[in-house]
């Protein structure tokens, strides 16, 4: 797997990049994961909620010594989790934080925008003094053309307008593309049934996990489809065992999937930075909230 740096100047339009990134990478058989390793409050969800509440809820946290060795230990999780990719979105400025957390990064996202040119300078110094591979290179601007080529296996491109209303089509071309490459290098395939449930089993437990194919987005009226897949593929693999369920899905998809397997040993919700966090449980040997660490889990993925 690879640890893969999204890094950029400040206002440099990452979130949104990642957002767009994500939406295509939801469409494809590709086991991914996006973790903010900046204290600045924002990530994905501030692309999806209205913006006005963003700024009533968004809280800013310290860069420091404290935070800089809770991402190292979420890298040294995320190696053992399975994910063929995983992103970080990195802070805005070069620092000695920004650099401990890229030492343990294989590859790096550059969005660069060329009227911030001392701040882009900073950055790439710091890129060539690690042991770190660029993977994209992209200009981010407010206008122009949006452009994509690839040399010597690294992609660079310019990506235009990322804006957090509405990202233009050409814009989204580029990020397509971007996806496409990544699947040639790092394997995948786009994801043509709804549904895609991958079922493995241990003697304690069996372990789900669900790819929602299309735009990789479930709407409520799906529901019952999800149940009677998820049933279909699990059987009764799972009686006398354990259940942990994997799969990006919003919180009542997990909710009712947790309810549909309340007779097994005990169910679990996967959660790739830590392991799996018991939620209901009928066997002593196993308490809510407690954790099943990836080291267990991880032979299933």
């Amino acid at each position: 797997m690879c640890i893969i740096a999204v890094i950029g100047a400040p206002h440099s339009g990452k979130t949104v990049f990642i957002n767009s990134l994500y939406r295509f990478l939801r469409q494809v058989n590709i086991r991914f994961f996006i973790h903010s390793a900046c204290p600045d409050g924002e990530g994905r969800w501030c692309g999806e909620t209205d913006q006005e509440l963003v700024k009533k809820i968004r809280k800013k946290g310290k860069f420091d010594e404290h935070f800089v060795q809770y991402q190292l230990r979420v890298i040294e999780n995320l190696r053992r989790s399975g994910f063929q990719l995983v992103f970080f979105d990195l802070g805005g400025l070069p620092s000695k934080e920004n650099k401990q957390i890229l030492e343990h990064c294989d590859y790096y996202i550059f969005l660069r925008r060329p009227d911030k040119q001392e701040v882009v300078q900073k950055w790439q110094e710091l890129l060539d003094s690690l042991n770190i591979k660029p993977l994209a290179i992209f200009d981010s601007l407010w206008q122009g053309k949006p452009e994509f080529h690839i040399e010597n296996n690294v992609v660079y491109g310019t990506l235009v307008r990322l804006d957090r209303a509405e990202v233009p089509e050409n814009t989204l071309k580029v990020v397509g593309k971007f996806v496409e490459f990544l699947i040639e290098k790092f394997g995948g395939v786009s994801v043509s049934e709804r549904f895609v449930v991958k079922v493995g089993e241990t003697d304690e437990f069996v372990f789900v996990d669900i790819v929602v194919g299309g735009n990789g987005i479930i709407v409520p009226e799906e529901l019952e489809r999800l149940v009677k897949t998820v049933e279909q593929a699990v059987s009764n693999r799972y009686f006398g065992k354990g259940v942990i369920i994997s799969g990006r899905l919003p919180i009542w998809a997990h909710s009712t999937l947790a309810h549909q397997f309340h007779t097994a040993k005990f169910v679990a919700h996967f959660d790739p930075r830590l392991g799996a966090v018991v939620v209901q449980s009928h066997s002593p040997d196993y308490k809510v909230g407690q954790v099943i660490p990836l080291e267990q889990i991880e032979p299933l993925l």
